[in-house]
């Protein structure tokens, strides 16, 4: 009896781990942190907030280390996405919170 239940958990975790798994593979602009795809829809989102008269050329983005909040262990607090334009010298920098949402867009560039 012992044995079947045991059984049982692990086929209802196991079911759970696959749901959630065609969760992710269903939603494919949805942000995932430390995953590959992560670093794929941040680079997507901070061209979507580039200038329209600006035309990018590449895409940095660089991960932001930091407590949380006040005495709470270091981890990611956001996300800054450099952008590279043709034609200028400097960056657009477009800044993500640590659940990839948009926050801010910064042009720091001197064109031509």
């Amino acid at each position: 009896m012992r044995i079947r239940a045991i059984g049982t958990l692990v086929a209802a975790g196991l079911g759970l781990a696959g749901l959630s798994l065609a969760a992710c593979q269903s939603d494919q602009g949805a942000f995932y942190p430390e995953t590959a795809s992560a670093d794929r829809v941040l680079e997507q989102r901070a061209l979507e907030r580039v200038p329209a008269r600006y035309e990018p050329t590449g895409v940095t983005v660089i991960k932001q280390w930091g407590a949380p909040q006040p005495g709470a262990d270091t981890d990611i607090v956001g996300y800054d996405a450099w952008i590279r334009v043709e034609g200028c010298k400097g960056h657009v920098l477009v800044r993500f919170n640590r659940w990839g949402d948009y926050l801010t867009t910064g042009d720091m560039t001197e064109c031509q």
